[in-house]
């Protein structure tokens, strides 16, 4: 059986926020929200994941976008967006 092309899958996944706990005060939060502000919308997330910083920011008004190489993080990502009524590509 061949296995995906990606890392982040299976209970890798599914286990990624758990794992990472509240990350609300990580450097990177408030360093790339001031370089929003600096420099402007919208905004693409490489690398979104499960959207750790797309639906922060999105919450707060930023247009932003995120990609990601795991379907299964996208996905993750897109049941949250849902259940907070967030509409990012």
């Amino acid at each position: 059986m061949k296995l995906p092309e990606y890392e982040y899958k299976g209970l890798m996944a599914e286990a990624w926020d758990v794992l990472r706990g509240d990350t609300s005060n990580w450097a990177d939060r408030h360093f790339y929200l001031e370089i929003i502000q600096k420099y402007g919308q919208p905004v693409l997330d490489v690398g979104c994941g499960t959207g750790r910083l797309l639906l922060d920011y999105a919450q707060q008004g930023v247009d932003i976008d995120g990609v990601d190489n795991s379907p299964e993080m996208l996905a993750i990502c897109k049941c949250k967006a849902d259940e907070l009524s967030l509409k990012p590509k």
